[in-house]
């Protein structure tokens, strides 16, 4: 039998004889569409979904009531003050990262291995540096600056 032989399509657009083969079900079953013997199969997950959910509504209930959703938000220097949340710092709300030569940085801090470590040198300052070299920045001292 040749290929298209094989996949002839019945003439009225019905499948083709090969799948009507195949098929277990009798057609009489499909006359009104296949409603009539379907069955939920993922019960198990749908119920183990609803408690996730339910679940995750608790702690973010447990979060918002007991925590402080600021901190999320919060940017840290690297001392780990918040910028602009604590006391330390409320004058000095934004985080700003100089400019870092990599080499430099493990000449001065040996722990410094790679780029990402760069991060921790991060200064809260009263604004956003504007771009002038000549006027200096005003930032919260970190313990690696004194």
């Amino acid at each position: 039998m040749s290929f298209e032989e094989s996949n002839k399509i019945a003439p009225e657009g019905g499948a083709s004889e090969k799948d009507q083969a195949k098929s277990t079900l009798d057609p009489k079953e499909l006359e009104n569409g296949p409603v009539e013997n379907r069955s939920c199969t993922d019960w198990l997950f749908c119920l183990i979904f609803v408690a996730f959910l339910v679940g995750m509504v608790g702690v973010s209930g447990y979060g918002l009531t007991y925590g402080d959703p600021k901190l999320l938000l919060t940017l840290w220097d690297a001392d780990a003050n918040g910028c602009g949340y604590n006391t330390t710092t409320k004058d000095y709300p934004y985080l700003y990262y100089p400019t870092i030569d990599f080499k430099a940085a493990q000449k001065a801090d040996p722990s410094v291995k790679s780029a990402s470590a760069i991060l921790k040198f991060g200064v809260c300052v009263k604004e956003c540096p504007s771009g002038d070299e000549k006027s200096p920045v005003q930032c919260h001292k970190p313990a690696y600056m004194t």
